[in-house]
This record gives C-alpha cells, sequence and structure tokens, in this order.
C-alpha cells in the first residue's frame, strides 16, 4: 500500500479493511470528483499474480472529507470503524 501512495503522490493516505478473501483499500486523492453519497464508494477489482499464488484487491479513491462517511461497497461487509489507516510516507 505505501508503494502505491510513493508512486502516486496524490494518494495522502490509505485505508485498509481486512478480509478473508481480498484486500479492500482505499486511498485518499483530493484530485478526484466526489463519490455519489446514495451510491457509496465506487470500487474496481484487481487480480495480481505473485510467485505463483493469486492476490485479488478492491480498491477505491475517496477524498479526505469523504473519510467516515461516505458508504462503502455493500460487498465488503466492513465499516469505517474496521478500517486500518495506512499514511504517506
Amino acid at each position: 500500500m505505501q508503494e502505491n501512495m510513493k508512486a502516486n503522490p496524490e494518494f495522502t493516505a490509505g485505508y485498509w479493511f481486512p478480509d478473508e478473501h481480498e484486500y479492500h483499500l482505499l486511498y485518499v486523492d483530493e484530485t478526484i470528483v466526489p463519490n455519489d453519497p446514495d451510491q457509496g464508494v465506487a470500487t474496481f477489482r484487481l487480480i495480481e499474480s505473485k510467485n505463483g499464488s493469486e492476490v485479488t484487491m478492491s480498491v477505491g479513491l475517496v477524498r479526505s472529507e469523504e473519510v467516515g462517511k461516505v458508504p462503502l461497497p455493500e460487498a465488503w461487509k466492513q465499516t469505517w470503524k474496521d478500517a486500518t489507516k495506512v499514511n504517506a510516507a
């Protein structure tokens, strides 16, 4: 997660939401259009293969004023209280 933040300086922080099956990640980016509060965070899925194993990630972007407020994807089953904040290095 910190590697992505180093590679993308517009990411000012990140949030990791624990899940048994895939990584759920949100990055804070002030350059994006705000998420629709009725629709919640829009995410996309990435499947990456490393050393013969597959890693699935669901990733989204939020603005700082949306943190803790904008609804998370229903499929995530987590709340903002479950998040671990990762600061940009």
